[in-house]
């Protein structure tokens, strides 16, 4: 069920449930827009104080009157002065510019700012209409999503998300599937039923209610029909029935029947993950839980 092997890269993912993505996006969204307006008022702002950096080192005023110098916060002002005569305003020193605006670094100033407000909302305009509704690189590092997702069935692949390679069961599997009820989730493998079978006593799993293997279907993964099969059996909607795979054909397969997918990595690099709804590093890193009949589940570090 998996392609070929990529080189881990050591990175602990998570992910969130699609409603609250697309409230925090329209959120984020929102305050970009709120940061945008704020900034080009800091840039308009800066502009205008530029023009008058300019004017008055040049000398140059609108209607000939002769610019007001920018004071040198370093000289006391008059009122702090000891003397008081005429001639101390003589010997006062000429103007210092040194605090007026250097055209150039505040232009660039305001085109940094203006471009990353730019970068921040393509970014969350992006979030809205992308299929996975959020970036892979904004899911690294989230520690935890929200429990009691709105599913009510769960399908998971058998070799290399259930059991691995040298046909042990990862840690974590044993548990989930005795905690779930039977009913409520299923195998679907590539692997023939025999195979299959062998594969589960072999790991010590509980003896599935519904298995689908590759000598049930005409076309296996990354073809939909494993999974479609699967939710006919279960008798569920699969939009309320939740994919757990460790391929990009699993996946696949299981967003073409209409599933919500969760990818387990299990060391592996994350491309064969990028259209995957939620990630995590190992399957033991997420904890399932019932309430109420739906299936929810988080995904801790």
């Amino acid at each position: 069920d998996r392609p070929d092997v990529e080189a881990p890269q050591g990175v602990e993912l998570t992910g969130t449930n699609r409603s609250e993505i697309l409230n925090n996006a329209i959120a984020r969204l929102a305050l970009e827009v709120l940061l945008c307006t704020a900034f080009s008022t800091a840039i308009d702002l800066e502009l205008r104080l530029v023009i008058a950096g300019e004017d008055q080192v040049s000398g140059v005023h609108s209607g000939g009157v002769p610019p007001v110098p920018i004071p040198n916060t370093a000289v006391k002002p008059a009122c702090a002065n000891d003397s008081r005569t005429a001639g101390s305003l003589e010997s006062r020193s000429a103007p210092d510019y040194t605090n007026a605006i250097e055209p150039v670094a505040a232009v660039q100033r305001a085109l940094v700012f203006l471009g990353s407000m730019v970068m921040l909302v393509a970014k969350s305009l992006a979030m809205l209409a992308g299929n996975t509704m959020m970036p892979m690189d904004d899911r690294i590092g989230r520690s935890v999503m929200p429990a009691n997702a709105p599913y009510v069935a769960v399908c998971f692949d058998l070799f290399g998300t259930l059991v691995s390679d040298d046909g042990v069961a990862f840690a974590g599997v044993v548990a989930a599937l005795t905690m779930l009820p039977a009913e409520r989730w299923a195998i679907v493998t590539s692997c023939g039923d025999a195979l299959a079978r062998a594969l589960v006593r072999r790991a010590g799993l509980p003896e599935p209610r519904i298995l689908v293997t590759a000598d049930d279907v005409a076309r296996t993964k990354p073809s939909a029909e494993p999974y479609r099969l699967a939710v006919a059996r279960l008798k569920v909607n699969p939009a309320r029935a939740l994919a757990v795979e460790d391929s990009r054909d699993g996946l696949a397969a299981a967003r073409a029947a209409g599933l919500d997918t969760l990818a387990i990595l299990h060391g592996r690099g994350v491309a064969f993950a990028r259209d995957a709804l939620f990630v995590a590093e190992r399957f033991a890193d997420v904890r399932w839980s019932i309430d109420d009949g739906t299936i929810g589940f988080e995904i801790e570090r």
